[in-house]
């Protein structure tokens, strides 16, 4: 591997070792950029041309992704689980669950 190489897949992994470790937390662009002191706009072109999704969606993803093994493995109630993997929104996490879904957090639990 080239040396700018190495240093772009260590990168890669220590944002994806953030992202995975915080993902509950509110997080936005900015300061997730600013953590690996990198510009909002390059920060945001290097994640989406090596993830092949934008910050936002991967941050999504990650959460829908905790949610449904939460509604799977716990009895929590289906708001609690969309605030603890980080939605302040509870109608945007069913909107964002059903996406993926293709059904709401409860029918999902209802298997």
């Amino acid at each position: 591997m080239r040396p700018g190489a190495d240093y772009r897949a260590r990168q890669l992994r220590e944002i994806v070792g953030y992202l995975g470790e915080h993902f509950t937390e509110p997080l936005s662009l900015p300061e997730v950029a600013s953590h690996f002191g990198l510009s909002p706009q390059y920060f945001s072109t290097f994640f989406r041309e090596n993830f092949g999704r934008t910050f936002t969606q991967h941050i999504n993803s990650l959460r829908i992704e905790q949610a449904a093994r939460l509604l799977r493995e716990t009895d929590l109630p289906v708001m609690e689980v969309g605030f603890s993997v980080g939605f302040d929104n509870f109608s945007y996490f069913i909107k964002r669950f059903r996406s993926v879904y293709g059904v709401s957090p409860s029918h999902y639990r209802k298997g």
